[in-house]
């Protein structure tokens, strides 16, 4: 699905949050949004899931020409996993009937596929209370994909799990992203995993400071002049080592 950001920009008050942002997202894409604490990171991908057009935001959001606000009144293709999901974790409810509440969902060929495609399937009759953060993260992707979502959007969808889940849903992101052409765009800190998975990186501090290839902008030093200064940027050892075609 072919993105595009026109125009946009976003006050609260007389604070302004965002300013001209304008990029395209070709269809099938795996895209991160990067860039230090309070740059509006959080804020832009709730503007392109259309849940914060009429508080603070000018412009438009375009999912194959089509605009966010008619794209959430019929065709329900965009989805999103928060960096946070909370929950009363003293309810006594399984995963299962989690989904089966929330999704009208049977047992059967497909309801299984996706639960095992996210390793979860042998945590389906366990309290959801009882489950860790990596868990939860792809519990909520699992959702998403039961609802049939196109566009995938993740706030840091690593930030409270270990090295091990880190590589798990990196991997399940790019499995969704090459094998069923869902569009993923994440915000991230760790500027490492992000390099290894995604084929385009937005750098963006209130307005947009670059857009492109992982790699172009890996090679191009862009990343390392863009978080100059700036606290909140996790930077390992190697590069970029993988690109898509």
């Amino acid at each position: 699905m072919n993105i595009e950001v026109k125009d946009v920009s976003c006050k609260i008050g007389e604070v302004e949050i965002l300013k001209d942002i304008n990029f395209s997202l070709k269809s099938g894409s795996f895209s991160a949004i990067v860039g230090p604490n309070g740059a509006g990171k959080s804020t832009l991908i709730k503007i392109m899931l259309g849940l914060l057009k009429q508080d603070c935001s000018t412009g438009k959001i375009l999912y194959d020409g089509i605009k966010v606000e008619e794209v959430n009144k019929s065709r329900h293709w965009l989805g999103y996993v928060p960096q946070n999901y909370s929950f009363d974790r003293s309810l006594p409810i399984t995963l299962d009937e989690f989904y089966k509440i929330t999704c009208a969902l049977k047992d059967g060929d497909k309801y299984d596929e996706i639960l095992n495609s996210l390793n979860l399937l042998k945590l389906k009759k366990h309290i959801m209370g009882g489950l860790s953060g990596g868990e939860i993260q792809r519990a909520l992707i699992a959702y998403n994909l039961f609802h049939n979502k196109r566009v995938l959007f993740l706030d840091e969808p690593t930030s409270a799990i270990d090295i091990e889940g880190e590589a798990l849903v990196y991997s399940i992101l790019n499995n969704l992203n090459k094998v069923d052409k869902i569009n993923i765009i994440i915000i991230s800190h760790d500027i490492d995993a992000v390099l290894k998975s995604v084929d385009t990186v937005i750098c963006l501090n209130k307005t947009i400071h670059c857009v492109g290839g992982a790699c172009d902008i890996l090679e191009g030093n862009m990343i390392q002049q863009f978080f100059e200064g700036h606290r909140g940027l996790y930077k390992h050892h190697g590069g970029c080592i993988h690109h898509h075609d």
